[in-house]
């Protein structure tokens, strides 16, 4: 095999590898970490997680302190703090324990933008307003039902008017309301 076209492909690559270069695989498992991987000549073992890309390792959640290096088949990650041996250009760094409180700060890092993105992504939904109802056949929306909407309080008067059918000065009174029970 000469390019994997995803992770299991890079499995059966490093496979093909690794006797020549001196590895062993221990094992191999359907979770995280992928594989262990034992040094010939060392006898030391490392826990190995398989990736197309470096970057994977990322969007898959993976916590850095779990394991010792990434077997992918491109780096696109160059500023990772992890030992990774990018199959792609035979780039096989020496494997370097990370640090327990870097390991730490690695894992919180990724935690945090992978929350950062789903925070955002929950945020624009969250502020594409529901369209009030239009007032239809005479049934209009009322008061109890305006201030049970969780965005009441970000309505214009106007909206208000339309879809509960009351004058401009209720709807800023319901406003207000609204506004009141928010805090």
């Amino acid at each position: 095999m000469e390019k994997p076209e995803n992770e299991l492909g890079v499995l059966a690559l490093f496979a093909q590898q690794c006797q020549k270069d001196g590895w062993e695989i221990v094992s191999v498992q359907v979770g995280f970490p992928d594989l262990v991987i034992r040094n010939e000549a060392t006898g030391q073992e490392y826990r190995a997680e398989l990736e197309f890309a470096a970057s994977s390792f990322k969007s898959h959640r993976h916590d850095p302190r779990k394991v010792d290096l990434i077997i992918c088949w491109e780096n696109d990650w160059p500023d990772c703090p992890m030992t990774i041996w990018a199959l792609s250009n035979g780039q096989k760094e020496v494997i370097r324990e990370l640090p327990k409180l870097e390991a730490e700060n690695l894992y919180l890092r990724l935690e945090n933008e992978y929350l950062r993105s789903t925070l955002k992504g929950l945020k624009s939904e969250l502020e594409q307003k529901i369209p009030l109802p239009k007032l239809s056949r005479g049934i209009a929306m009322t008061q109890e039902e305006f201030l049970a909407l969780p965005d009441a309080a970000s309505r214009t008067p106007k909206e208000v008017m339309e879809a509960c059918g009351i004058s401009q000065r209720s709807a800023y009174r319901w406003l207000a309301k609204a506004g009141a029970q928010g805090q």
